[in-house]
């Protein structure tokens, strides 16, 4: 069960709202349940058929010390996945023979000046396998010794298994010299195809292992401690630890030539031709950058909160909440992020047996002018040789020790108080009610590890930070009769980073031989902020038959500290790196409509009867400031989104057709090269479907499918036209299921 109307206000509800999830007890059911699921679905990358299995028991007894009762359930979801990406490299000047100029990382230079070339240094491809698995175990105790009260006990096991492997392609497009003259889209500098010799060939992959090990224990009671007052009280304790290790070798040899159409059908997806090899020979490919990485998080939290409900009318108000919540919760990082280029260009890699294999290939499914296939490392002769590795590559043994200056931690402290009242009155002849609410809540957080930024040492850091907030919260609803009603919602809202996203910690990755310009690395940023906002929400809804009704909603947000991905340019050792890193964006604001319709026409034959339509709309206006004061757009944010939900339910049979849309959003910054900083994802849409069938009371089957029509995932640089980036394939899925309930 879940509900999208939080109870309590201490629930820490982010800028869109939050959902309270409430897991099922014994005691929720009248006697015994047993409830088997199954599920198998196949993903039409992967060319694999995965499980999706659960099992829930459940008993009560009445005896006389009360009710009790007893609840185990279980879940094993598998998938085995595989990612396609097509990427564009970034943008640089060059002269008319292919030679690169100076430029200032960050300046978006002209497209109309022909003094210079505006060309890509690499264009290439990712092609990501693995196997995730994900076991869980939940067990429950309940006893109710009188009417008045009840107690539980609740243990559980989340895990997470995945071995993956992402399979990189790199193929260099500004080498020289030029076998023709460069040519451009129409009227720009830009160039659209490049024809070049001695290109840079590099190939990669990286063989990586996982897990998650989460656990998370309950002890809570209910009471009713007088005729007008209940009490609720909890305590929970959970504990997360995730390790994975990855071995990863770079590849690299020069080419003959090779030919680039940039974006030769104007939509986003370019087009290659590779002269004098075959991507899936390995003979000639010498060894380049090896990296040896492992790393370690944890973390732990106890929280306890007591809630009251007094049931006491005065006035308008119907009745009381208040309660208090204290919270502890700490992590900390370990890693190690080992690369090494003793031997690049050394090692004829073509002459370790079993080292080499090449991707499984139908990339893209033939549907670009584009390698299929290339060779790689094999992840499996990785994971299985990993002294051979290092002693081959690295000149070392053993896996690498955890680096001092990556280790980071965190601990938070928080208390929250809260009361609010549940409002019920007359107005005009109509009914009011509601809630207002008040949640102070007061952190205070320590952070520590090493920084990175512009020195060649890791310099130790460490944040305090102390706040107190006051958040109020009002929802009113004003009943116009049966069929209208009016809503208001009002409050304050804040939201503080994940401490990952506060880990200073980077990870770096060198350039690639024959690759000009900057490595890149990406990390967390200590001086995070959170995101504070301003809400309100403002909605009628109309309901004019049965399951029918039509609803607006106007809102908006008075936004501070909008956290956005920034890449930039940074000097660590000497060496120049892109680093991504999360920043806190300046004052912001979003607003806007959203209208939405349900219908079921009850005026047609009786076999429609039960047909009906969903839908909405919404339309939003969202800026904030980047940190020089200038106006930009919110990242994550469409303009304009839509859904539509064709639906039949009749008697045991139900299905629903649906299809979402949203436009071009921003979703982060480049700030490294010379084309426009702004990354964003262009349009997309997905179809799925859904129908099932109740064979008996007891016995359900399902069909679904996702993403029908195989849509794919675009994004660029500021002009869809001119700087396409990358091109990304969702996998189609259909699955059939199975529930039994006993």
């Amino acid at each position: 069960m879940f509900s999208k109307r939080p109870r309590r206000i201490w629930l820490k509800v982010a800028l869109g709202g939050a959902i309270d999830i409430q897991t099922r007890r014994p005691l929720d059911f009248e006697g015994s349940q047993v409830t088997v699921t199954g599920k198998a679905t196949y993903s039409d990358q992967s060319q694999q058929t995965d499980p999706n299995l659960s099992l829930l028991l459940s008993q009560r007894w009445q005896t006389g010390w009360g009710d009790m009762g007893a609840l185990v359930s279980g879940s094993f979801i598998r998938s085995n996945y595989r990612d396609q990406i097509i990427w564009g490299g970034a943008i640089f000047p060059h002269d008319s023979d292919g030679n690169r100029l100076d430029s200032t990382p960050g300046e978006v230079l002209a497209t109309d000046d022909m003094s210079y070339s505006l060309v890509r240094d690499a264009i290439g491809a990712i092609d990501n396998q693995g196997d995730r698995r994900r076991p869980t175990l939940n067990m429950v105790l309940e006893w109710a010794p009188t009417e008045t009260s009840s107690y539980y006990v609740d243990a559980t096991y989340i895990g997470y298994r995945e071995t993956g492997m992402s399979q990189f392609l790199r193929m260099g497009t500004d080498s020289q010299p030029l076998l023709a003259p460069y040519e451009y889209f129409a009227g720009t500098n830009v160039v659209s195809r490049a024809y070049l010799a001695n290109p840079n060939y590099l190939t990669a992959n990286s063989a990586s292992r996982g897990s998650t090990d989460g656990y998370q224990y309950g002890l809570g009671g209910e009471w009713a401690l007088a005729d007008a007052l209940d009490m609720q009280a909890e305590l929970f304790y959970q504990s997360n630890t995730y390790t994975t290790d990855s071995q990863a070798l770079d590849i690299e040899r020069q080419g003959d030539a090779l030919w680039v159409e940039f974006n030769p059908n104007g939509g986003g997806q370019p087009a290659v031709g590779i002269e004098g090899l075959s991507l899936d020979d390995p003979s000639g490919f010498v060894s380049a950058t090896y990296f040896d990485r492992r790393h370690r998080a944890s973390g732990r939290a106890l929280s306890g909160r007591v809630d009251f409900d007094y049931f006491r009318p005065l006035g308008w108000v119907d009745s009381w909440q208040f309660g208090a919540r204290a919270e502890t919760r700490d992590a900390s990082s370990n890693n190690a992020d080992a690369h090494h280029c003793e031997v690049c260009g050394e090692v004829d890699v073509s002459a370790i047996e079993g080292l080499l294999t090449v991707t499984p290939g139908d990339f893209f499914s033939g549907d670009a002018t584009y390698p299929e296939r290339w060779v790689v490392p094999s992840a499996y002769f990785m994971r299985n040789n990993p002294d051979l590795m290092r002693d081959t590559f690295a000149n070392t043994s053993g896996e690498p020790a955890y680096d001092p200056a990556q280790f980071f931690a965190a601990t938070e402290d928080s208390v929250a108080v809260y009361g609010q009242v549940n409002l019920m009155t007359e107005l005009a002849g109509h009914m009011l009610d509601g809630m207002f609410g008040v949640r102070v809540v007061h952190t205070d957080a320590t952070l520590t590890g090493f920084d990175v930024i512009d020195d060649e040492t890791a310099s130790p850091t460490e944040v305090n930070t102390t706040a107190t907030e006051v958040l109020p919260n009002l929802t009113l609803r004003y009943q116009l009769g049966l069929q209208t009603q009016l809503r208001l919602n009002a409050s304050r809202t804040v939201t503080r980073p994940n401490f990952g996203d506060l880990n200073p910690t980077l990870v770096l990755r060198a350039p690639a031989n024959g690759q000009s310009g900057a490595g890149e690395g990406h990390g967390g940023n200590p001086d995070l902020q959170a995101v504070e906002a301003n809400n309100l929400d403002i909605g009628a809804e109309y309901y004019f038959g049965e399951g029918s009704a039509v609803y607006s909603t106007w809102f908006y947000r008075d936004i501070e500290n909008w956290i956005i991905p920034t890449t930039a340019t940074e000097t660590i050792a000497g060496q120049t790196y892109n680093i991504t890193r999360p920043t806190n964006a300046g004052s912001g604001s979003m607003q806007g409509i959203e209208f939405g319709l349900q219908y079921f026409p009850q005026a047609v034959p009786d076999w429609l009867l039960g047909i009906g339509v969903q839908g909405s709309y919404t339309y939003i206006d969202a800026q904030t400031e980047d940190a020089e004061g200038e106006i930009i757009g919110m990242e994550g944010v469409s303009r304009h989104s839509a859904s539509a939900v064709l639906v039949y339910e009749k008697g045991p049979f139900s299905a629903r057709l649906s299809h979402t849309y949203r436009d071009a959003h921003l979703t982060g910054y480049n700030q490294a090269a010379n084309m426009p900083a702004e990354i964003m994802a262009d349009d997309i849409q997905f179809t799925d479907f859904s129908m099932g069938y109740e064979i008996t009371d007891n016995l359900i089957v399902s069909f679904d499918a996702t993403n029908v029509f195989g849509s794919k995932f675009y994004d660029y640089f500021g002009d869809a036209y001119l700087y396409n980036r990358d091109v990304r394939r969702y996998s189609r899925t259909f699955s059939l299921g199975v529930r039994y309930t006993l």
